[in-house]
């Protein structure tokens, strides 16, 4: 299957724009009289968000435009289907639908394009910062906020032992995930709310974002592309505990599309250790 990844790039392009409006206008409608209120002690103990009925109106419209454009399958947090191909359409219609609801940070749309069990296209538009990011295989990556557009290159860390990790509030208890980049003499973090970017890396808030909560393939897929594109090697900057890059399209276990725990960094160095900690330990 040969694909004119620049023309279905302008197209999901367009498309999460106007999602981005739409996801805005349904949250105004649906708390109009407040977001909801959430007690923390609770949270820390819940071990899944159920889906609310802004994740399936979210998902119905991004699903319903990204299928009006192509033949390629879709697939999505709210409708999965079993796959017959290694390329696929992978979306995330509403990541962080909990901070969407409770405003604690910024939520997002994710788009990918899985082509051959490689993601070629990837775009992340947070609505209320009027963020865009992309990346793809024919344009490089790049940001766009406030409709100006600046490019998205990785720049090493230049002070070796200045290592900063990054960390959000996806999972309520950062200090685990503190304990074990300091195994590796990180003690700077950075962190931030709203569910996890790794793109984040690319624009100097950090080196390394250990992305250890549950996720799935349309959670990483968009930022995947993002990161690898914003460097000349192509090669992924995500990777599992073993330095492995993603494998996508998993429907062989009884979470389809489950990711294991993952680490995004560009530092080939802490990739090595973080790889001979977990033979050690057999993580």
């Amino acid at each position: 299957m040969q694909l004119d990844i620049k023309h279905l790039l302008s197209q999901s392009f367009d498309i999460i724009v106007e999602s981005g409006e739409y996801a805005k206008k349904i949250r105004k409608d649906i708390y109009k009289n407040g977001f909801l209120r959430f007690d923390l002690n609770e949270l820390m103990h819940t071990k899944e968000n159920l889906a609310e009925d802004e994740d399936f109106l979210m998902s119905d419209f991004v699903c319903n435009k990204i299928k009006s454009i192509s033949d390629i399958p879709v697939i999505s947090e709210e409708s999965h289907i079993r796959l017959k191909t290694n390329t696929f359409w992978c979306i995330d219609p509403l990541d962080g639908s909990f901070c969407f609801s409770h405003d604690t940070g910024p939520y997002s749309i994710l788009i990918s394009l899985i082509y051959m069990g490689h993601p070629v296209i990837g775009l992340a538009c947070f609505p209320e910062q009027k963020i865009i990011y992309i990346g793809s295989s024919v344009t490089g990556s790049y940001i766009i906020k406030n409709n100006i557009k600046k490019p998205l290159i990785y720049k090493p860390n230049m002070y070796k032992n200045n290592i900063r990790g990054i960390i959000t509030n996806a999972t309520p208890d950062p200090e685990p995930i503190k304990k074990y980049l300091m195994q590796f003499n990180i003690t700077k973090f950075t962190e931030v709310l709203g569910a996890p970017n790794p793109a984040l890396i690319l624009l100097g808030h950090g080196d390394i974002m250990p992305l250890f909560h549950r996720q799935y393939e349309w959670d990483i897929a968009a930022y995947d592309a993002i990161l690898r594109y914003a460097q000349n090697s192509y090669k992924s900057a995500i990777v599992d505990l073993y330095g492995h890059p993603l494998n996508y399209g998993k429907q062989d276990n009884t979470r389809p599309f489950e990711n294991p725990k993952l680490v995004a960094t560009y530092n080939k160095n802490l990739i090595n250790q973080i790889c001979e900690n977990s033979r050690q330990n057999k993580l």
